[in-house]
């Protein structure tokens, strides 16, 4: 299946999934046709020096979120080559864990936020072959392998409401004369639907007592990540007239290059050094 295809994401269960295993994707073909990819404060530094670090809205009104942009206009991403290679030195989180997605499971009473891990059936990845990884053990119990998956999410569940609580910080934020701070978002005159910035003068103007809550809720990271990984927007634009004159781009904004064979470690060890540094 390619990135064109729309997901089947199903709920992971021993009932429907105990006889079936998974491959991991063997390049980021998937990936070519999606348009931007949601980050976390855990990633979101390393994330900046090599993607176009923005705001989604919520089409239903609520927070934005940080999202890289994968696309401008092509109808595929520079940062995906034709036989599936990952251009950019950073590969986001979501993608490397491929097919697997998570959401908060229903709550009742006071317990504490669960996740129920979903797994996208459209990909061509879920098959019965003995030499893909297991999903679940001969006795019904998670395998090796899905118990990373799980300890991944678990740990990208923290980071998600970590970045909620800042990205709360930001939509609260005013400068003196009472201006927020998100903008709808244009590239050279062209409005990009969908997508936020930070205005910088907004940014700049705001008191002291305003910063220091945007430091406290991991913000100020954020928006300053934001701020310097707007800059990437040009290469994008750059990258995507090349595609269209027939010419695929071979080079890609440095930074720290992910693994393509890390699919989930690298995001933990992130996540670690972020809270080394939350803790300093």
């Amino acid at each position: 299946m390619t990135g064109l295809d729309a997901p089947k994401l199903v709920l992971l269960s021993r009932e429907r999934h105990s006889g079936l295993r998974w491959r991991k994707p063997e390049d980021y073909g998937f990936a070519r046709a999606q348009h931007h990819v949601p980050l976390v404060l855990a990633e979101i530094e390393v994330a900046a020096a090599a993607l176009p670090v923005l705001f989604a809205e919520d089409p239903a009104g609520g927070l934005p979120r940080p999202v890289a942009l994968l696309r401008l206009n092509a109808d595929h991403s520079p940062y995906v080559t034709q036989d599936g290679r990952w251009l950019a030195p950073y590969i986001p989180a979501l993608l490397r864990v491929h097919p697997f997605s998570a959401r908060p499971a229903p709550q009742t009473g006071q317990t504490a936020p669960r996740m129920e891990l979903l797994v996208d059936e459209s990909t061509g990845l879920i098959t019965e072959d003995a030499t893909a990884l297991r999903f679940f053990d001969p006795l019904g119990a998670p395998s090796k392998a899905l118990e990373k998956v799980v300890h991944f999410f678990q740990h990208y569940g923290a980071s998600t409401r970590a970045t909620r609580i800042a990205m709360q910080a930001l939509a609260e934020a005013r400068s003196p004369d009472g201006t927020g701070l998100f903008r709808a978002l244009t590239h050279r005159d062209q409005a990009m639907p969908g997508l936020l910035g930070l205005d910088r003068a907004a940014f700049d103007a705001l008191d002291d007592s305003t910063f220091l809550k945007l430091r406290a809720t991991g913000a100020l990271p954020l928006a300053i990540a934001h701020f310097i990984a707007r800059t990437q927007l040009d290469w994008l634009d750059r990258a995507e007239r090349a595609l269209s004159q027939g010419t695929q781009p071979n080079t890609a904004p440095t930074g720290t290059r992910t693994d393509p064979n890390d699919d989930v470690s690298g995001f933990l060890a992130a996540l670690a050094s972020a809270q080394e540094t939350d803790n300093a």
